[in-house]
């Protein structure tokens, strides 16, 4: 994007005026007062774990878990509520702001939280081997990840994507591989691999061949 476009907004000197009609700046009042108590909310509600102000009579124990998990959740809740109010602000100044991405605005922040819980509790776990166990018992640490988890949300739920497909073997080729190899055949790399195996070896090969092989795709269910 050009420079001058990002600190302008593309307006004139002096153009002040809001580009949004009375209706449109409302609902944006609406979508900034709510992020704004969320993001004022979640720490109060951290410090709150943290004095013990929900223990309600459960041992040290069971409290410590409760607030591990908790604060695992409240930190994406932020992070994810932060990245939502950076995308509010820009999209209002750039002029892209419309009323169709208020769900997306509304829930983000949870969907965050959520998927903090969730990458929380597979790194304690020991599934997720870039993370040592050890640190997350301890509630800044917990904060800190749950934060960035929250906030980078795409990228952990990339990284939740290659844990499922280790788990439960959901990789599949991709369409664009499909494509290529179903219009040009099998790679040079694949061949030799394939002729590499036990068996006679054949001196000529077709440069084409009408169906693909891929030697690690045949066990593959299609």
């Amino acid at each position: 994007m050009d420079a001058d476009f990002e600190n302008t907004d593309d307006r004139q000197p002096l153009e002040w005026k809001s580009r949004y009609g009375d209706d449109a700046r409302k609902q944006i009042r609406y979508e900034a007062v709510y992020l704004g108590i969320m993001f004022f909310v979640l720490p109060a509600l951290i410090a709150a774990l943290w004095l013990e102000c929900f223990r309600f009579g459960m041992v040290a124990e069971k409290y410590s878990t409760f607030c591990r998990y908790g604060f695992a959740w409240l930190a994406g809740t932020l992070g994810g509520t932060m990245f939502s109010i950076k995308w509010l602000y820009h999209a209002v100044a750039r002029a892209y702001w419309n009323h169709d991405r208020r769900l997306w605005r509304f829930f983000c922040p949870h969907l965050s939280g959520g998927l903090s819980f969730a990458f929380f509790t597979l790194a304690v776990s020991g599934l997720v081997k870039t993370i040592d166990v050890s640190t997350l018992h301890k509630p800044a640490a917990i904060v800190a990840c749950s934060f960035l988890v929250g906030y980078f949300s795409d990228s952990a739920i990339g990284k939740l994507r290659e844990i499922a497909e280790i788990l439960f073997g959901t990789r599949r080729e991709s369409k664009e591989a499909k494509s290529a190899n179903e219009k040009h055949g099998p790679t040079k790399t694949e061949i030799k691999s394939c002729l590499s195996g036990p068996g006679p070896v054949q001196q000529h090969q077709p440069a084409a061949q009408s169906e693909s092989v891929h030697p690690g795709n045949l066990g593959t269910e299609k």
